[in-house]
Formats: structure tokens, sequence, C-alpha cells
């Protein structure tokens, strides 16, 4: 079954990046070759690289061209753009950061292979209205693009503020939940974004586990327009309210 077959309607399953799932590629395997190596195993991907550092439009291209036809890529904000950094940002106002993560992730729009924007806020970040405010400039500064918001302090899930807030992002909002692990099982971050709705996984003890997980689950696709990034234990903490 192709990628294309598999992305309607059915759980699509990927890993947070590309570069340390070693059992995933040949021994051997070059930096430069392993996203090509990668999409042999999966159909989308969480693309972590960009929290850390907009990349050019060239080197953004350069991925598109190494990944096939329905590929797809859940990017995620530059850190400036969610409050991690607080250090001086190479750009010389805030919008024009922006403009640079715009102009890099067109890229994959263009090649139809751009999911959603993934904005994970930090803890810190509660339901105050200043980040309010930062919420409302997000969604007009990114309005022609598919974006997705995680939240990881529990002040925006209160009952008094759950809908109001969900009303900012109307159509394109992405609830998350925080479950305690249980039975040995990874913890669940679930979400839902528009029509679709995904999951990411963290805690499991190891990168080697995380890539061997997502394959036992590629194998038992169900129906349903989900994804699923898997990330290894320490790459994401949520703080949120046991459900």
């Amino acid at each position: 079954m192709g990628i294309e077959e598999t992305r309607e309607g059915r759980i699509q399953i990927g890993l947070s990046g590309w570069g340390d799932h070693d059992e995933l590629y040949e021994k051997g395997t070059k930096a430069g070759e392993k996203l090509r190596a990668y999409t042999r195993h999966f159909p989308i991907i969480e693309m972590d690289n960009t929290f850390y550092g907009i990349p050019s439009p060239e080197r953004m291209l350069k991925w598109s061209s190494q990944t096939p036809d329905g590929f797809g890529f859940i990017v995620k904000a530059y850190q400036g753009m969610t409050g991690h950094s607080r250090a001086k940002k190479p750009y010389s106002d805030t919008k024009t950061m922006f403009q640079a993560f715009k102009d890099s992730v067109e890229v994959l729009k263009k090649d139809g292979k751009l999911r959603t924007v993934l904005f994970q806020y930090p803890p810190w970040f509660d339901c105050e209205r200043k980040h309010v405010d930062i919420l409302k400039v997000t969604r007009e500064w990114m309005d022609e693009f598919p974006v997705a918001l995680e939240f990881r302090n529990r002040s925006w899930f209160t009952p008094e503020y759950r809908e109001k807030n969900a009303s900012i992002h109307a159509g394109r909002r992405l609830d998350s939940q925080y479950r305690r692990r249980a039975a040995g099982r990874p913890r669940l971050h679930s979400a839902r974004t528009g029509t679709d709705a995904g999951a990411r996984y963290d805690d499991s003890p190891s990168r080697t586990g995380c890539s061997r997980l997502a394959c036992q689950w590629t194998r038992e696709l169900a129906r349903g327009p989900v994804f699923v990034p898997i990330q290894p234990r320490g790459a994401g903490r949520m703080e949120g309210k046991p459900v």
C-alpha cells in the first residue's frame, strides 16, 4: 500500500525527527540519506529541527525533494515564536521572524506536503490576557497555513476558559489532554484540530523503543484521520490535569 493510499481516512504514524532512529537505517547510512530512508517506513514525520532554527527555503526544498508525493510534514514552530527562547533572537522584530518561518514552510505547502504547523507552548505560557493576545496575533499572521496548538499549562483547560479559548482558533484548534503513564504504556497527548485528530506519545525508554512501537502500530493501522508522532522520554512534558 502506497503513501497516497494510506493518507486519507486512516491512522498515520510517524516519529519525531529522522536523525536518531538508527535501527531504521542500514549500517553506514549517511546523515544526508536518512530522511529518504525514513520515508520507506512511515508516511509522515514531526519536523522538530525547526524548533531550534528556521531553515532557509532552499534547505526546506532539499528535504522536500527527498520525500515522495503524499508524504507529510508536521512542522514544529520555531522556539522564538512560542516563547521558549528568552535569548536575543536573530531577527529585527517578531513579524520578521514569523515571515522567515512562513517563507520556509511555504515550500512544503506548495509541494502539498505540509500537514500542519505545531505551536507547542511552554508550561509557563498560562491563560492570561497577554498570552491570549499572542494567540490572536499568531492566528492573524499564520492565517494562510494549517496550525495546531499544544498547551502545557492546565489553566487553558479550566471549564470557564476552555470553550472561550477554542473560539480563538475556531476550526483549527488543537485540544491537548494529559494522561499519566500506566501499565508500562507511554504518556499520551491526544489532540484534535479541525476534522483531524492527533496523538503525541512520549516516555518510551529510548528512541529505539519509540521507533519499534511506531513500526508495530504502522502494521495495525485503523480507520480515522489521525497523526501519531512518537518521541523519546524527556523530549516533551505537558503540565496538565489527569483525565
